[in-house]
């Protein structure tokens, strides 16, 4: 990146590794299907997708900035969320969490 770039991360409020059980079981609820226990399978996760990303960043450039945005200040009545109701019944995905579902990063001073 360069000195005064911007980075923006979607979905990072996440901590899957391989696979998106949210999503996954998003459609299978949809289809009429059982959602699939995240503790009775071998879906892997880590650390949630925005400090893994911050750190990244920060580990490269001496000042990162997190950039206000529109998202932050009406996420909660976003009509797409909608969509997500069945995610949200099923709680694979904390509605709490998705303050940090779209960040944005300034990046200034490349360490070298």
């Amino acid at each position: 990146m360069l000195d005064g770039g911007v980075t923006a991360l979607d979905d990072a409020n996440l901590r899957w590794l391989e696979t998106n059980l949210g999503l996954v079981n998003t459609y299978r609820c949809k289809w009429g299907w059982p959602g699939l226990d995240p503790s009775l399978t071998d879906v892997q996760t880590g650390k949630i997708h925005w400090l893994r990303a911050l750190d990244l960043v920060r580990s490269s450039f001496e000042d990162v900035t997190h950039l206000e945005d529109e998202y932050n200040l009406g996420f909660a009545e976003d009509p797409n969320f909608a969509w997500f109701d069945t995610e949200f019944r099923i709680k694979t995905e904390q509605q709490e969490a998705l303050k940090h579902r779209f960040l944005a990063f300034q990046v200034r001073g490349f360490k070298e």
